[in-house]
């Protein structure tokens, strides 16, 4: 039992066969990690995106308004990625929008917009600047122990009316 046992272990491992098995197994794993890092970045990049362009859009909404910082706000909060708003999406998460109204020195003296005061404000404005804050759910994240991304995007704005200055 012994003879018959000692040339079949030696030729099983002095045989070749399999190694290509074995490396196929590898590089296949490696394409496949490859592939969905590939999709996530996508996925990440699209949905940031989303963001950005949302973003400018209630920056630019909020700066018809301006002085009015109550319509301003408002019209910020319609043109938000924000659940419930025009340009919501399922791709971002937990989205909140925040306005900052400014009066800028260099857009009252560059572009000739002062900064306009309502009855109610104590103050006048502007400038606008919109922030929103965001969570992307991963798709292939989880394997990595990284469910979520959190994500922000910011513009600033000028009030209409100024004068275009060469």
């Amino acid at each position: 039992m012994k003879r018959f046992g000692i040339p079949l272990m030696r030729r099983f491992l002095k045989s070749q066969s399999g190694q290509t098995a074995v490396l196929v197994l590898f590089n296949g794993a490696a394409m496949m990690t490859l592939a969905a890092a590939s999709v996530e970045f996508g996925h990440i990049y699209y949905a940031y995106r989303l963001l950005v362009s949302s973003t400018n859009a209630a920056a630019q909404a909020g700066a018809q308004a301006l002085p009015n910082i109550v319509t301003a706000a408002t019209n910020v909060d319609t043109y938000s990625a924000e659940t419930g708003d025009l340009n919501a999406t399922p791709l971002l998460l937990n989205v909140a929008a925040t306005p900052t109204f400014q009066c800028l020195s260099a857009v009252s003296g560059t572009l000739n917009a002062p900064c306009g005061r309502v009855r109610s404000a104590s103050r006048g404005y502007n400038a606008l600047s919109v922030t929103q804050t965001a969570t992307i759910p991963l798709w292939f994240g989880g394997v990595i122990g990284m469910k979520q991304m959190n994500v922000s995007a910011t513009a600033s704005v000028a009030m209409i009316g100024g004068t275009n200055t060469p």
